[in-house]
């Protein structure tokens, strides 16, 4: 059952929402980019595996090109214009999240961080950037995940974070990163359906105080579009929620762990933006050449991840990022991408 109220500023809803430009496409990424730690000793996370006096030697100059790289791919990824939301995965705090914010790549689009600190052992996050021109953000909570039957245990928090849009909506965002495989992707299930039901909770609470829903969940789920846990979340009880990702081909993925390719990054979001004035017009993933490498003895590539061992590949990340891109009709008739 969900512990903390989600309190909504109504009276907010319309803030400088005149003061906007018109912007009908609204582009989305989520990106897990692996280990996004900064070189400074956190006296309370255990972090020394990404130090300068590691075995990984993580130096200042190995971090800035990491997120130079990560912040190319962003403003990559949606074309021509940089993204007007960014959700990003496995970042150490919201300096990291700056630092990717203020890179040359993605300088231009003066982004805001939000951030929340989670008890999450080695101290990954999930963060999101914004455009204050596209959404005006008017509250943002921490969901906290527990665990009753394994109370040591601990994850990252969801991070819901609510906006106005130019034509005066509210658009709900809810970034996840849900407990890994370790042990075994049965015996670690349980913690991921716990996941869900916190996260299927805080969907019914949006619901609740909005008859016209317009919502998106994102991130890293560590299960497919047809594990359990997902079908634990889409069945929330108020709202009927879609994954972009059931639709898509099994011959490709976010995540390669050996041959198998998985959808562990997902889009999900609310039937109103299926049916609304607002749509999802397009999701897809995002690589281009760089940003991937050959499989040794099997057919195929995968992500180039950032690391191999303590050798640091001047990669990327062991994931592929995620597109979304919103269709807002209320600004203009008959728009597409296509």
């Amino acid at each position: 059952m969900l512990r903390y109220i989600i309190l909504l500023l109504l009276f907010n809803l319309e803030l400088h929402a005149q003061e906007r430009n018109d912007h009908p496409f609204i582009q989305l990424v989520w990106y897990n980019v692996e280990n996004a730690f900064d070189t400074i000793d956190s006296p309370i996370t255990h972090d020394a595996e990404y130090l300068p006096q590691s075995d990984k030697k993580w130096t200042s100059r190995r971090y800035w090109t990491k997120l130079n790289r990560i912040s190319k791919v962003l403003r990559n990824a949606t074309g021509w214009n940089p993204p007007d939301i960014i959700a990003l995965g496995e970042v150490e705090n919201a300096d990291v999240l700056y630092h990717i914010s203020t890179r040359p790549a993605l300088l231009g689009a003066n982004y805001r961080v939000i951030h929340y600190e989670s008890p999450d052992y080695r101290g990954i996050d999930v963060g999101i950037l914004y455009n204050p021109n596209v959404i005006q953000m008017f509250v943002s909570r921490a969901i906290p995940i527990d665990f009753p039957n394994h109370p040591q245990k601990r994850t990252r928090d969801l991070l819901l974070a609510s906006g106005t849009l130019a034509s005066g909506d509210t658009l709900h965002i809810i970034a996840a990163h849900w407990p890994s495989r370790r042990g075994g992707k049965e015996h670690s299930e349980p913690f991921r359906i716990r996941a869900a039901q916190i996260c299927a909770d805080v969907v019914d609470s949006l619901a609740r105080h909005s008859q016209n829903l317009n919502l998106i969940i994102t991130g890293d789920f560590n299960d497919g579009p047809h594990d359990a846990s997902i079908d634990t979340l889409i069945q929330a009880r108020r709202v009927k929620l879609n994954n972009a990702m059931r639709e898509m081909p099994s011959t490709l993925g976010t995540h390669r762990y050996g041959a198998e390719w998985e959808y562990l990054d997902q889009w999900m979001y609310s039937e109103n933006l299926q049916n609304g004035p607002i749509q999802v017009d397009t999701t897809y993933i995002y690589y281009n050449p760089s940003m991937i490498e050959p499989v040794t003895s099997l057919p195929g590539f995968r992500p180039k991840r950032s690391w191999n061992g303590n050798f640091f590949t001047n990669g990327y990340s062991d994931h592929l990022p995620i597109v979304l891109i919103l269709n807002d009709r209320t600004q203009g008739e008959n728009n597409s991408v296509h």
